[in-house]
């Protein structure tokens, strides 16, 4: 569904295709392409320069091999999903009281539920025999937000299941603190990855989880 008005509009026989949107020859406003292929046409010098922007973006043309470009997702938090949770490691290795727990994972929950909201409302705009698909979709990002609530609880209510992330995200701060010269913060996506397994982790709620561990891909990878 996130790719639905990604339409492919040519198609190659023993070799790729591409077209003018998804060129990577195309014009990319502030960001500037490298100057070898696909981004450059290298058999530029073979026509003259006054004739060169007829053929590159090409309406259509050949490629190698098949590609289509996409931009990257944004990895940092969104001001659009509110106050942001805390995703140093470091600091979260820190954190005992149940309380602040609680206080400092639970934005990474609202945001989700933001977000989850917002597709709702797009759902409308659907033909109507996408809005089943989509409807199927987002009841699963609710439960995977359910499941990571849950999470949240757990640890900070169980002090042996929150002592084991304070030490993982201990071990993850210093390492890139000898690798790198400093520490990574999560991706809020990871932070959550983290939060979704680890209920199935813990033996003594697995029998009441296991059901929805097929989730993990519910997240979105922008959230």
């Amino acid at each position: 569904m996130l790719y639905r008005e990604r339409t492919a509009l040519a198609r190659g026989h023993l070799c790729g295709a591409t077209w003018k949107a998804i060129d990577p020859e195309r014009s990319h406003g502030a960001i500037a392409s490298p100057d070898e292929a696909p981004f450059a046409w290298t058999d530029a010098e073979a026509v003259p320069a006054s004739e060169r922007a007829r053929f590159s973006a090409a309406d259509v043309r050949t490629e190698m091999v098949p590609c289509y470009p996409i931009e990257a997702p944004q990895m940092d938090w969104s001001t659009e999903s509110g106050p942001p949770p805390t995703l140093n490691p470091g600091a979260l290795a820190e954190i005992w009281d149940p309380e602040q727990v609680r206080m400092n994972l639970q934005p990474l929950i609202d945001g989700y539920h933001m977000w989850i909201a917002g597709q709702e409302s797009l759902i409308a705009n659907l033909s109507a025999t996408q809005q089943p698909i989509a409807e199927a979709h987002l009841q699963q990002c609710q439960q995977a937000a359910n499941r990571i609530q849950q999470a949240v609880e757990i640890l900070a209510s169980d002090d042996d299941v929150r002592l084991a992330f304070c030490f993982a995200n201990k071990a993850i701060a210093l390492q890139s603190q000898w690798a790198r010269g400093q520490i990574l913060t999560w991706r809020p996506f990871q932070l959550a990855f983290i939060l979704l397994w680890l209920i199935l982790s813990i033996p003594t709620v697995v029998s009441v989880t296991c059901s929805g561990f097929l989730l993990v891909e519910a997240t979105p990878r922008h959230i």
